[in-house]
Order: C-alpha cells, then structure tokens, then sequence
C-alpha cells in the first residue's frame, strides 16, 4: 500500500509513513501490550501466531472458500455462519477478529501517516483494489473503510489506478511520455 497524495503545488506524490518508506506493509501484530502495524513489525518480529499478513486475500471470503491458503502461520476458523474469523491467543484468551477489523486497523495507520504527512485530516479516500476482487470482496474493503472512519469511499481496480497515474499532470507530460 502507499497513500498518493497532493503537494501545495497539485502535484499528486506517494506519501510516506511514519519511518519515512513510501511502502506499507499489510501486517499486523496483535500482542499483550497492544498492537503494532504496518513497517514496524518489520522491526519487532513477534511470535508467528500473533501475525497476521496476507489480510487482502481474506477480505469478503468464508473458511470453505480457503481450501489452499498457504503461508498462513495465524489460526483461521469460521464463525456460526462460516465467516472468517482470525483467532489470536492472548494471555490465554482466544480473541477473534474479522478480516475488516484487522483491514481496517491498517487503513487507519495509513490514513493517519497521510493526515500527519498533508497536516490535514483525511476523511475521504480512493482505495484500489485487484482486479479480480468480487463483490464480496469489495464490500468487505468498504467496511474496512468505515471501520476506519473513511465514510467516503471509492474504490477502483489496480489497472486502472495504474493508467490513471501514468497520465497525472499537465497536457504536456502526458504527450511526451506517449
């Protein structure tokens, strides 16, 4: 993930974090002191089972739907109904959390990275998505958002978002890159 954003001069740039990368890593730590987000769990490297990455590939599905998930060192159940729950130990206690929970705890770092970063609060944003997302997928990417207090959302495919900031800036910058 990496927040574009503008500059004084309307000139759209990738925003960076907090350590100053303009990558963010999709991961999340949740741990008996709290929980850490995003590049500085690069840093802190918990216990495998209080990890949770590759969160974008569960967003919108159900248990049965993940027969060949691999790389997954978290514990994935299903609730009554068969969503998707990820179950962390902590201090003996099994706690559960959807996969729009854990999204939206990243899109909030990175909503408040940019906030931080524009000296402005964020309230409105463009999320790209793979283009193969679902219906389902995709509505569980807008309740991440809301979760994450972005009540304004569009999404648009990776491809398109791609094309489209190809093309950013003045008439003559796009006919001298074609």
């Amino acid at each position: 993930w990496a927040p574009i954003g503008f500059s004084p001069l309307n000139k759209a740039q990738l925003i960076p974090n907090s350590i100053g990368d303009t990558s963010n890593p999709s991961i999340v730590e949740i741990l008996e002191s709290g929980e850490i987000i995003g590049e500085q769990t690069i840093i802190h490297k918990a216990d495998e089972k209080h990890t949770i990455n590759q969160i974008k590939r569960l967003l919108g599905k159900n248990l049965s739907d993940l027969k060949d998930l691999k790389d997954i060192n978290y514990d994935l159940v299903g609730d009554k109904d068969n969503k998707l729950q990820i179950k962390v130990n902590i201090k003996g206690k099994d706690i559960f959390y959807s996969p729009e929970q854990i999204m939206a705890r990243i899109i909030k770092k990175l909503i408040k990275d940019a906030s931080d970063f524009m000296e402005t609060p964020i309230t409105k944003a463009v999320i790209t998505v793979p283009a193969y997302f679902d219906y389902s997928q995709r509505a569980a990417l807008e309740q991440s958002a809301k979760l994450a207090g972005i009540n304004d959302i569009g999404l648009i495919n990776e491809p398109t978002a791609a094309a489209l900031a190809y093309g950013l800036g003045t008439k003559e910058n796009l006919s001298e890159s074609i």
